[in-house]
């Protein structure tokens, strides 16, 4: 465990290192602590996602930060599931489970056990069986083993953006080769499901702008189901129709975001006045009662 002193240091010093990049510079950084990752300046995918859902929360969340993250069992479960499959040998440093004898999250026994294990994620019996019974699922998948062997997990980069001279950062799960494979935990990775889950949470954008900062040629994903018998789906690819609307997406935020730290406007999901109208079933349903 990384103390809060030496953390800071760390990301004092690769933001002083970022400072140097000149307009289509990359800085590569193999073991870079996570939250080093997090705290360090850049436009990552997960604020591309939120500007383009919505400037006005990006700005309390990235700029003023007035809003706080808020943690979650099934996040939790899907940390521990990466960091099983990708770095096995960190796992026990990072997670541990929460004992039998503890019924309940409050409480001496509670508050003992979580000063004896400061700096790590707790996970439930069932989510620790669970990831384990995952990272099994995976070396099943004759593609998602191959993926995933190899090569280099967690592997930080940051590139200057020549059009904004903006830090554009990405981490990826997993580098091997010239491809870029990220481990994706969900509900279902039947092709379709997976896909119309995919473009809802903008992993199209993740494509273009991964394949960008890293230089890298593909993008794959493994599709993790999350609950038993954890069926894993893998390679999972956008075709290039997909990667163009990515990349018209990637670069609008980027772009948008240069424009509203210039001009310090964060407007909310629109500035133009908004009619509501009516769906074709409803539109019958008012033909009825008309």
């Amino acid at each position: 465990m990384m103390s809060p002193q030496a953390l800071r240091g760390q990301i004092t010093k690769l933001n002083n290192q970022l400072a140097k990049l000149k307009p289509g510079e990359t800085l590569v950084r193999e073991n870079l602590h996570i939250e080093a990752y997090h705290g360090a300046e850049g436009i990552s995918t997960s604020k591309i996602k939120l500007f383009l859902e919505c400037p006005a929360k990006y700005h309390a969340k990235y700029v003023a930060k007035t809003l706080e993250e808020k943690s979650k069992a099934a996040f939790d479960l899907g940390k521990a599931a990466h960091g099983l499959i990708l770095e096995p040998e960190v796992f026990l440093s990072d997670f541990c489970v929460q004992p039998d004898y503890i019924k309940v999250r409050r409480g001496k026994q509670w508050d003992e056990f979580q000063a004896a294990n400061e700096g790590k994620t707790i996970i439930t019996r069932q989510h620790w069986d669970d990831c384990h019974a995952m990272r099994d699922a995976v070396a099943r998948n004759p593609f998602g083993k191959r993926m995933l062997s190899g090569g280099k997990a967690e592997v930080s980069f940051f590139k200057r953006d020549e059009e904004t001279d903006l830090i554009i950062k990405c981490r990826s799960d997993y580098w091997i080769d010239d491809v870029m494979v990220d481990v994706k935990t969900c509900q279902s990775s039947e092709p379709h499901k997976f896909g119309r889950h995919a473009k809802q949470f903008g992993y199209h954008i993740q494509d273009s702008l991964y394949r960008d900062v890293s230089g890298v040629d593909e993008f794959a994903f493994v599709a993790i189901e999350s609950s038993a018998p954890f069926v894993t789906t893998a390679p999972v690819m956008f075709d290039d129709e997909a990667r163009e609307l990515g990349h018209l997406l990637y670069r609008r935020a980027v772009t948008g975001i240069r424009e509203a730290m210039d001009f310090d406007l964060w407007p909310g999901y629109t500035t133009e006045p908004v009619t509501i109208g009516l769906k074709s079933w409803e539109r019958e349903e008012l033909e009825k009662v008309a």
